[in-house]
């Protein structure tokens, strides 16, 4: 049986592939900011290797959320359909160029954890008819338990893949047929009463925006 634990798993091996690439990122970004000297090549120089950079490591830990993907559906015994291409699920340029218009490292690092998430993320999707999306951590928006108070009713990639905020954790759950759409401790009807009431779950933490924060201490 599937519980809110094997979810919760999950979301921290998930948050653990995130914090990873996005550490390695922004040391790598400090490091070259350090070196730039202001100059129009060098700021050619920084982008362009900054875009290197968030491809490499965006591709390397998504392939390791994809595997862990791969790991569930295997265990809900989901058959292999399709493996997207991670290095096709998000556009690099699109995001440099909104990177220059904000302040770049912390768009970046933003856009990081959301590549990341995807291979898992639309792994999940390719391969199951039906999925919900469960809350995970301590704290979660009201934005997400409306969402989550849906239950198993995601049918098409684009719907489930829409709305994904900033360190968003929670996680797809597939499952095989309706009939087995089920994961204990996961009770859409309780999300449904919060949705109504504008209600998240948890207490939001301090200097963060709703939109703007994972569950902290997953």
């Amino acid at each position: 049986m599937t519980t809110i634990a094997d979810v919760t798993r999950v979301a921290r091996g998930l948050t653990a592939l995130s914090n990873t690439a996005r550490l390695k990122l922004n040391a790598d970004l400090q490091s070259m900011a350090s070196l730039c000297d202001g100059t129009v090549a060098e700021q050619a120089l920084y982008l362009s290797t900054a875009q290197e950079l968030f491809i490499q490591y965006g591709i390397q830990y998504g392939q390791a959320a994809q595997a862990l993907a791969l790991e569930i559906l295997d265990s809900q015994g989901i058959l292999l359909v399709d493996i997207p291409n991670i290095g096709q699920t998000f556009y690099p340029n699109r995001i440099i160029t909104k990177a220059i218009e904000d302040v770049i490292a912390t768009y970046l690092d933003k856009a990081m954890d959301n590549v990341v998430k995807r291979g898992y993320r639309e792994t999940i999707t390719a391969n199951s008819d039906r999925w919900a999306r469960v809350p995970t951590g301590s704290y979660t928006c009201p934005w997400c338990v409306m969402l989550a108070s849906r239950g198993f009713v995601y049918k098409t990639q684009e719907r489930a893949m829409a709305a994904w905020h900033p360190y968003c954790d929670c996680v797809i759950w597939p499952a095989k047929d309706e009939n087995k759409a089920y994961v204990d401790g996961y009770d859409p009807d309780m999300l449904y009463n919060l949705y109504k009431q504008g209600k998240g779950i948890g207490e939001k933490p301090d200097g963060k925006t709703a939109l703007d924060t994972s569950g902290n201490d997953i």
